[in-house]
């Protein structure tokens, strides 16, 4: 939920831990599993 509310809702808050795995060059793939 938490990757689905950055993306379209409110989710500025969950943004930038998106960001930071993003960059950190993990893919999001566990992240969605957990």
């Amino acid at each position: 939920l938490a990757y689905r509310a950055s993306i379209g809702r409110d989710g500025h808050q969950e943004v930038p831990h998106l960001h930071v795995h993003v960059f950190g060059g993990r893919p999001l793939g566990p992240m969605l599993a957990r």
